[in-house]
């Protein structure tokens, strides 16, 4: 190890080996090389390997992490070292260029004014009236360094009104300003409710208050102390060790990081979001110390979600205790386990910090990891979130909120969709003419609104407020399930470039629910079958998808170990492993492995859940499951998967690469495989398959998939 870590010293353009010799002639007298003297010596004497890297300022600045405890080292191999100023000119540049982008995009900060506190307030005057008046008396002679700057979300001008017929003075002198926010919140959401300052915030630290939190003047004096005492900035943390006392929620940082990380608005709407905002500020600018003002009780031993991501992804920021009094207890304190004993709170706290960790995390086995718990926790917060709170919390105010319940003998249809616009007319048709009479479509904010498709009276529309499509599409398509659909009804869930097809002899989707329920089954297996060009014709790429995609891969040579053995093939398919070789187009043309098994049809039951491709179910307390990989008990479904016409659309293409880092590592491996390649290259991986092609036809006759067990007879 030792001989590996010498030979990084060596090859770093920091280390520079004649300035090092020059800078310290006992070096040559020591027998050593210059990387070994350095890396034995040099580093216990607080030398510097080179002009360029201050080793003092590094040890004063950051945590050391390396195993070897060695500065140098533990800025070589850092992941963000880009992120980390190593002299002290080097900092003062880069808090200079934070500070200039901050102002460029978000305003100038008055320089007079240190500390903003800001208070948004919807619909809670009563809060105000509790503690605004008490908290300008107490900060009074600060107020020519801080403000109160209030933003309203309120629909009506009470609040408004209040505060500038009882304050007067105090707006005039700047001391505290009121504003309106334009862009009304429907439903409290506190990280787009905090977010707002951004454009308005005056002060050099922006510190967040709720309406009913008192701040005392100790409190704001010995923030002033910690402005003075750390000239590159600080991420200050109020929490006093009690969750529900209202300092949980509190953080004081420099307005142009908070600017620059920003509260993450697609988290729920509540719970981990001041904890969000402090590991994003951290992880963003390693140089911050994280200051707490309680040595046995701060937020590194209160949270375990905080802890295990501060501690897996090594974050190098100091953690400083600095005592800061407390302020009196919020108008509304909340017991210690408020949280906790709601569990749809616990839940929702728990996913937000997971979702956070995913976003952040760097490697790609933590990232899994964090990716599990966020299912975990996703999938116990469907199961107790109470159903009328449904539609408010995950999407936007629509007339599809007053839509009628879905009849016990109809089928509906589920889909998540973000710019399918190519796709979702014939989608809907083609799921109409199997049977399908109410269709449910999440738009995930598609650039042109599926509204305007005017794809029928049939089609409901719901637009999300939270979450994101990686993150949160089954959350999204399943409380749609629980508030819209009864329990034990049919149900369909496929992305807008998956078109399912029946087997004889099911004419309708209503058959198909007859036959399994006579067998006592209640979900259907499908089989993904990605639709190609046709190789041996040339490729009109400008055509329509279902144009352009007109074959499949049928590949009959025998299967090739290494496939059978592979972990996704082993949990999608066990001893029916052939059935997945035999049509996997993209191993056999691009060498990458997906699980080509789903479960587009189910009935809908309590406790059971779908996991985030449709792939296989998860049960929390539903008990009732039966084996997944029962494929001789079919029938099996084929589904026309149209999602390689995306290579061909260099802007699709695009799309595609970047949505990519948002999935699991090795989704995110093989789409990246996929889709840097242009159109040409695709074509040139797949022409050598082109004998072992069948047109799309072929896929509804019942010889071709005999030996499979897809027929049905």
């Amino acid at each position: 190890m030792r001989r590996e870590w010498c030979k990084l010293i060596q090859t770093s353009d920091l280390f520079d080996e004649e300035w090092y010799c020059t800078e310290y002639p006992d070096v040559n007298l020591s027998g050593l090389s210059p990387e070994e003297h350095y890396f034995c010596v040099g580093d216990k004497l607080s030398r510097d390997p080179g002009a360029k890297f201050d080793i003092g300022f590094y040890r004063n600045n950051y945590e050391i992490k390396h195993p070897s405890g060695h500065p140098f080292l533990d800025y070589l191999d850092a992941l963000d070292r880009n992120d980390r100023p190593v002299t002290k000119p080097m900092l003062l540049e880069y808090v200079h260029n934070v500070e200039k982008l901050s102002s460029e995009t978000w305003g100038t900060v008055r320089s007079e004014k240190v500390i903003s506190y800001c208070i948004p307030i919807k619909d809670r005057l009563e809060d105000l009236q509790g503690t605004l008046r008490v908290n300008l008396t107490e900060n009074i002679k600060f107020k020519s360094q801080i403000e109160f700057l209030i933003l309203l979300f309120d629909d009506n001008p009470e609040s408004e009104n209040w505060i500038k017929s009882e304050f007067v003075e105090e707006i005039e002198c700047g001391y505290l300003r009121v504003l309106r926010e334009q862009n009304a919140l429907d439903s409290w959401h506190f990280g787009k409710a905090k977010n707002s300052f951004r454009p308005h915030i005056e002060g050099r630290y922006y510190s967040s208050l709720d309406g009913d939190n008192f701040v005392a003047a100790e409190e704001t004096k010995a923030l002033l102390e910690l402005v003075e005492n750390f000239p590159f900035g600080f991420v200050f943390h109020h929490f006093s060790g009690n969750w529900g006392d209202g300092t949980s929620g509190r953080v004081t940082l420099p307005t142009s990081v908070y600017r620059s990380v920003g509260y993450d608005s697609t988290l729920l709407p509540r719970q981990f979001d001041e904890l969000d905002l402090i590991l994003g500020a951290l992880k963003r600018f390693p140089f911050l110390p994280l200051v707490c003002s309680n040595l046995e009780r701060n937020v590194l031993n209160q949270s375990k979600n905080f802890y295990e991501f501060w501690t897996r992804e090594m974050l190098p920021n100091r953690c400083v205790i600095v005592p800061v009094p407390e302020s009196r207890k919020p108008l509304n304190p909340r017991g210690a386990n408020y949280a906790e004993e709601t569990t749809y709170l616990k839940h929702m706290n728990n996913f937000n910090a997971a979702l956070s960790a995913v976003r952040r995390a760097q490697d790609s086995e933590y990232k899994n990891h964090y990716l599990s718990r966020l299912n975990y926790h996703k999938h116990h917060l469907l199961d107790t979130l109470p159903q009328e709170n449904s539609l408010d919390i995950f999407f936007e105010p629509c007339e599809s909120f007053a839509s009628p319940l879905v009849q016990h003998h109809e089928v509906s249809l589920f889909t998540c969709v973000r710019n399918e616009e190519a796709f979702l007319p014939k989608f809907v048709d083609h799921y109409r003419k199997l049977g399908v009479t109410r269709f449910f479509i999440v738009d995930d904010h598609s650039e042109v609104p599926i509204e305007k498709l005017c794809l029928g009276c049939d089609v409901d529309v719901f637009r999300p407020k939270v979450g994101d499509f990686q993150s949160s599409k089954t959350l999204w398509l399943e409380s749609l399930m629980r508030v819209f659909v009864p329990e034990g009804n049919w149900v369909l869930a496929a992305d807008a470039d998956e078109f399912l097809h029946l087997p004889d002899p099911h004419p309708d989707l209503c058959s198909l629910s007859h036959f399994l329920k006579e067998r006592n089954r209640d979900f259907c297996l499908g089989l993904l079958l990605d639709l190609v060009p046709d190789p041996k014709r040339n490729v009109k790429y400008d055509v329509a998808f279902d144009e352009l995609l007109t074959v499949f891969c049928d590949f009959p040579e025998p299967i090739a170990p290494s496939y059978r053995t592979h972990p996704v093939i082993e949990w999608g398919f066990e001893q029916n492993s052939n059935l997945s070789w035999r049509f996997d187009l993209r191993y056999h043309a691009f060498e990458t492995i997906d699980c080509l098994r789903k479960i587009p049809f189910f009935r809908l039951r309590n406790g059971r859940h779908l996991n985030q491709g449709f792939h296989t179910f998860h049960s929390t307390t539903y008990q009732a499951e039966r084996p997944l990989t029962e494929w001789g008990n079919g029938p099996i479904l084929p589904i026309f998967h149209y999602k390689l016409a995306k290579v061909f659309s260099e802007k699709k293409r695009k799309e595609m690469l970047k949505i990519s880092k948002g999935y699991h590592s090795r989704t995110a491996r093989n789409i990246n495989e996929i889709f840097e390649n242009p159109a040409e290259d695709i074509m040139r991986k797949i022409s050598h398959l082109s004998r072992w092609m069948r047109p799309v036809s072929d896929a509804h006759r019942n010889d071709i998939f005999d030996s499979v067990g897809i027929s049905s007879n």
